[in-house]
């Protein structure tokens, strides 16, 4: 199974200039808890997320004005992207060595086309495609916050 068979391609998506209040906007009105930064509207390559841990934590929990800040400023720049013809199992593989909670899954010009998340892959498990699926599904750890993150 392909990637691109699963993955959730109507991402959320903004550009690192987009006010953090927007960004929490964005989350709720998709009801999701991330949204994917992009360069550019126009290139669509994505360069970072934003996650409701990362705006809680990293921004509210330091004493810092969200209202101030833009998705630049809370965005973790540490992401996993591959290209949307990427085997289930790689991208299982993948997952599980970056410890990473999603992948980013790009076209073959680098640009965005969506997204497949440990919450995704739990809604595929009434069709396994490998021994190992639930497995590695579930070995998932949360990613560790980086340094650097907040600028």
């Amino acid at each position: 199974m392909f990637i691109k068979e699963i993955m959730n391609n109507n991402s959320v998506f903004c550009t690192e200039e987009t006010s953090l209040t927007k960004v929490y906007e964005l989350m709720s009105q998709n009801d999701c808890d991330y949204v994917t930064v992009v360069e550019s509207r126009a290139h669509g390559i994505p360069i970072g997320v934003v996650t409701e841990h990362d705006i809680c934590y990293q921004i509210l929990g330091r004493g810092r004005n969200p209202r101030d800040m833009s998705a630049a400023n809370a965005m973790n720049t540490n992401i996993v992207k591959m290209p949307e013809s990427s085997d289930l199992d790689d991208c299982l593989n993948l997952m599980k060595i970056k410890k990473a909670s999603r992948v980013f899954i790009v076209d073959e010009n680098g640009r965005l086309c969506g997204t497949l998340s440990r919450d995704e892959l739990e809604k595929t498990k009434t069709e396994p495609t490998s021994d190992e699926f639930f497995t590695t599904a579930q070995s998932f750890a949360y990613p560790t916050p980086g340094v650097n993150r907040i600028f």
